[in-house]
């Protein structure tokens, strides 16, 4: 880098006033420019500093992600929708599937247009939104059936039939529907 003084100080005093002024300017520039750099050089320490920091926490993060995904696996069941015909007729069948520990289970919800009817649900939406509110409406009973299962075994003799099922989720929507709220206050 250059020289702070390109002239010493006690020469400037020997110099007309305009050249003087070129000296003292060129100076304090000289001063802001090490100030910034004395700057950059801390706010790269700190970067450095901050991305070691990041890394430490991605390697956390990794494993802990990891973990999560292991529990996932096998203590969180999937649920997943099928929709079929059988024989090539025109009729839609619709069948849930519950996996869990590794292990699947298919549980027969019936025809589509009864299903469909049983749940509320409009059939001229898509067959994407059919499955995800059919998703919406069983997924929390299949959630409090698996709650109490601890291994693939008690998986395995998990009775869940579409009857329960509806049953469920008909008397759960009857008792906390508005208007029975509503009809809970009598006017006087």
């Amino acid at each position: 880098m250059l020289k702070k003084y390109i002239i010493e100080k006690k020469d400037l005093d020997n110099l007309p006033p305009s050249y003087k002024e070129v000296a003292i300017n060129y100076s304090n520039n000289y001063n802001f420019i090490q100030k910034k750099v004395n700057e950059i050089s801390k706010l790269k320490k700190k970067i450095n500093s901050l991305n070691n920091d990041v890394e430490k926490l991605l390697d956390d993060t990794k494993r802990i992600y990891n973990q999560l995904k292991y529990i996932k696996k096998n203590y969180i069941p999937r649920i997943y929708v099928k929709s079929y015909t059988k024989n090539n007729k025109y009729q839609n069948y619709i069948n849930i599937v519950v996996n869990y520990f590794g292990v699947s289970k298919t549980i027969y919800l019936g025809k589509r247009e009864i299903v469909l009817t049983s749940l509320n649900i409009d059939s001229s939406l898509s067959e994407k939104k059919i499955k995800e509110n059919i998703l919406t409406s069983i997924s929390p009973f299949i959630f409090k059936c698996c709650r109490d299962v601890k291994s693939k075994f008690d998986f395995l003799d998990l009775s869940i039939t579409s009857k329960t099922i509806f049953t469920n989720i008909i008397s759960t929507n009857t008792n906390d529907s508005f208007s029975n709220y509503l009809k809970g206050f009598k006017l006087g």
